[in-house]
């Protein structure tokens, strides 16, 4: 099922190298983002059409074939991208920066006022 140009739910892709799926390397395409419940996410998408039940929209996740659907109204995203984390168990996580966004932010940090001045107030 395609809404609004992305695919969700249950499809195939057919890349080129078909190994790249048994790497734990995943940055191999580009314009796909891996959705953890799709059938959470189309139903939340889709959840302002009346025409859209839950067995309706379970039937066509199911047969897998494409189906192009529009959303009533666009819908923010927001990605983030980090190469370093804290897990809630306190492991710390460390992946490469495949984008290269690391160095421009580690310059921002060291260019950057550590003691700001507090906002001017008026008195009276």
């Amino acid at each position: 099922m395609e809404i609004d140009g992305k695919l969700v739910g249950k499809h195939e892709f057919d890349p080129a190298q078909k190994s790249h799926f048994r790497r734990p390397q995943r940055d191999f395409s580009s314009g796909c983002i891996r959705v953890e419940d799709a059938r959470t996410l189309a139903g939340y998408l889709l959840s302002e059409d009346p025409n859209w039940t839950t067995e309706l929209l379970g039937n066509t996740l199911e047969k897998g074939s494409r189906q192009v659907v529009h959303v009533p109204r666009p819908i923010p995203v927001h990605l983030h991208y980090m190469t370093a984390w804290v897990d809630p168990d306190g492991t710390r996580q460390f992946r490469e920066d495949i984008y290269e966004r690391d160095q421009e932010l580690d310059q921002a940090l060291k260019n950057r006022d550590p003691y700001p001045l507090p906002p001017l107030t008026a008195s009276r």
